[in-house]
């Protein structure tokens, strides 16, 4: 992007000179004439002046702007997205230059922004801010807006605003989610959007900005809020975003215990409880961006989830980044579609363990009856059962057996344990996989090369399983240790 003279509004004839020169009684018409010369030509002196001043300062914010910031974009990556609590976002914010133009900068660093905390009785302020950034975005005009209606049980209520390039997506539905039990304080808005060139090209956006006193019970029923996306619009790559408070004393350690959203398998959370993403002193994790769905958690830079400080980066005082919010910036990255035309020129190693804390001791007689056709129900559903044999001749392992095709096959498998052998296999038992992608040399192309993104720890055998290509998983097993008394599930992947 080119640096361009960023000109603020000039104020021409203020509202007192207009009434004095309303008011104001002449002897004579040329009198009245004189006058209005030199009004006017005080006026073009003063329009003359604050555009010259506004330019200049104007020149040094953009290039300020063109300069590499602290995380840029990532080689490969197709969108940039972020949320954003503007905290109180109205006319008075418009009104201060300082925080104009930071918050100018910052929507200018993503393809899709999700700003909150919108609090004005119309929509001018929200206006005015689109119409700034697209005075200086490349191509001029690019940006968009999908503005939710003012949400909330009291009388100050909020928007949301998705500001988006149009030329990287496209908007294709929206909707506010209908709140039947009265939980959200704000209901969640929820928008669908197209991006041809990113890995994930059709997924859905629900942003939210909690109350703190709720915060647990909010967070909670989002996954409400996600299944309701999937009924709709038969869509389960969703990326849930915003102010979720979620953190110190609004959301404690215990309390996480019971929120499904940070329980169940299927929801990945990208901004980490360690990250802080308040401005003051405090040390919060309050905003969030949770991601599921096959595509949606494959698509993602795991290592692009970050928290922009925008202090650091335009060089504020404490008080200066205040005044433009309490929050910083949450952001993340998505893959291009290349992603997908290259993953068949590149072969991976999976390494697969087991954790679990709490494994289940059982007494030997118990595990007997897993090798007998009649009392073992499992090897009439295609399980196989293997008994192993130590030096002395006795039996040392038992280990039933499935061989799978698919990774939906493999979490059958191991839900089946669980159901089958409560007593034996804990329900806390988590396979974990590590991915590593490697070059195939066979390939014939020098530009096909793996990028250093693709090494991630990912969750296995949860609801999403993205991690491992259905052929790498050929067996998951329940092996049983006579002599320990103990049960694990194992999984088996090609190396």
């Amino acid at each position: 992007m080119q640096a361009r003279c960023l000109v603020h509004y000039p104020t021409l004839v203020t509202d007192r000179h207009r009434t004095s020169a309303h008011h104001k009684s002449f002897d004579t018409r040329r009198a009245a004439h004189r006058y209005k010369r030199s009004v006017a030509t005080k006026s073009a002196r003063m329009t003359n002046l604050l555009l010259i001043t506004s330019c200049l300062m104007a020149m040094g914010f953009f290039a300020e702007l063109c300069e590499t910031s602290p995380v840029d974009t990532i080689e490969g990556a197709a969108l940039k997205i972020a949320a954003f609590n503007v905290q109180i976002f109205g006319e008075r914010k418009m009104k201060k230059a300082l925080v104009r133009e930071i918050l100018l900068k910052v929507i200018l660093r993503y393809d899709i922004i999700l700003i909150q905390e919108i609090r004005s009785k119309s929509d001018g302020p929200i206006n005015e801010l689109l119409a700034d950034v697209n005075k200086f975005s490349s191509p001029r005009g690019v940006y968009k807006m999908g503005l939710s209606t003012r949400l909330g049980r009291s009388v100050s209520k909020e928007q949301y605003a998705f500001l988006y390039r149009s030329d990287k997506v496209t908007v294709t539905d929206s909707y506010v989610y209908h709140d039947n039990q009265d939980i959200f304080q704000r209901e969640p808005f929820v928008v669908r959007f197209q991006a041809k060139e990113a890995y994930v090209s059709d997924f859905a956006m629900a942003a939210i900005h909690t109350s703190p006193k709720d915060a647990e019970k909010e967070i909670d029923h989002l996954v409400d809020v996600y299944d309701d996306i999937v009924r709709r619009w038969k869509l389960e790559d969703v990326m849930i975003l915003g102010d979720f408070n979620a953190g110190c004393s609004y959301v404690t350690k215990s309390e996480w215990r019971k929120v499904r959203l940070a329980t169940e398998k299927r929801f990945y959370w990208l901004i980490s409880d360690q990250m802080d993403t308040t401005v003051a002193k405090s040390d919060c994790p309050y905003d969030r961006i949770v991601v599921a769905g096959y595509n949606m958690t494959r698509g993602v830079f795991a290592d692009s989830a970050y928290v922009f400080n925008y202090k650091d980066a335009y060089g504020l005082t404490e008080d200066e980044a205040e005044k433009v919010s309490d929050h910083w910036p949450v952001e993340i990255q998505f893959k291009d579609s290349t992603y997908r035309d290259e993953e068949e020129f590149f072969k991976e190693s999976v390494t697969v363990t087991i954790r679990d804390k709490s494994t289940p001791k059982v007494e030997k007689y118990e595990l007997y009856p897993l090798r007998s056709k009649t009392k073992n129900p499992l090897l009439r559903q295609g399980f196989t059962a293997e008994t192993f044999l130590d030096n002395a001749r006795k039996i040392d392992t038992i280990i039933i057996s499935k061989e799978t095709t698919s990774v939906g096959e493999a979490r059958e498998a191991v839900e089946i344990f669980r159901k089958t052998y409560p007593d034996l296999v804990s329900s806390t038992q988590e396979a974990v996989s590590k991915r590593k992608i490697s070059q195939v040399t066979q390939v014939g192309d020098d530009n096909c090369v793996a990028r250093p993104h693709e090494a991630t720890v990912y969750q296995m055998l949860s609801n999403t399983c993205h991690a491992v290509k259905v052929k790498e998983i050929y067996s998951v097993q329940l092996a049983c240790s006579l002599p320990l008394g103990l049960c694990e599930i194992k999984v088996k992947a090609a190396n």
